[in-house]
């Protein structure tokens, strides 16, 4: 793997393990919710049989399919992106020094993100599969809401982490004439 002409390496510490590991037990769960789902259509239990007689409707529990895939998708795309090449970023001074720190960072945020990203998808996919029994429950998740706040936390502080190792470039630094 490269950032722009200088090679880097994956390392791999405890805490990038516990989140990857985490990660790979929310997509376990998402898989077992997919199960779920699928299962509704052909095996609704008796709360779904009382509201849905002739069966859930398709629309009903087709939009519980669709968060599964995206975090699915998300999950394989931050998966190739850890061993994807990247370009030298334009806004950082990254030299050969501090490219594999550079890269270790990135990896984290990835890690950090993909992990936000399927406890709030499947926070969400809850609460469209317990809309089948009640119609009056909120589509707002406070959860969901934390995870944004911790993603925009989390990105802000590797943002401030690489800044201590590899400066902004000149051209991005605010001007101090006044």
């Amino acid at each position: 793997m490269k950032i722009g002409e200088y090679k880097v390496e994956l390392n791999y510490g405890i805490l990038k393990g516990v989140l990857d590991v985490l990660g790979v037990l929310m997509v376990i769960v998402m898989t077992d919710l997919v199960r779920s789902y699928i299962g509704l259509n052909v095996f609704p239990d008796r709360a779904l049989l009382a509201i849905y007689p002739d069966g859930v409707p398709f629309d009903r529990w087709l939009p519980g399919l669709i968060l599964p895939a995206i975090a699915y998708a998300y999950t394989v795309l931050s998966v190739v992106y850890v061993f994807k090449s990247k370009k030298l970023p334009k806004r950082f001074s990254v030299n050969a020094e501090n490219a594999q720190q550079y890269y270790d960072h990135l990896m984290y945020a990835n890690s950090i993100l993909r992990v936000l990203v399927l406890l709030a998808l499947w926070d969400y996919s809850y609460i469209i599969q317990i809309r089948l029994l009640y119609t009056d429950i909120s589509l707002l998740s406070i959860q969901a809401i934390g995870d944004v706040i911790v993603g925009v936390i989390a990105v802000l502080y590797i943002r401030s982490r690489i800044i201590a190792f590899a400066p902004l470039k000149d051209a991005d630094k605010p001007d101090d004439k006044a």
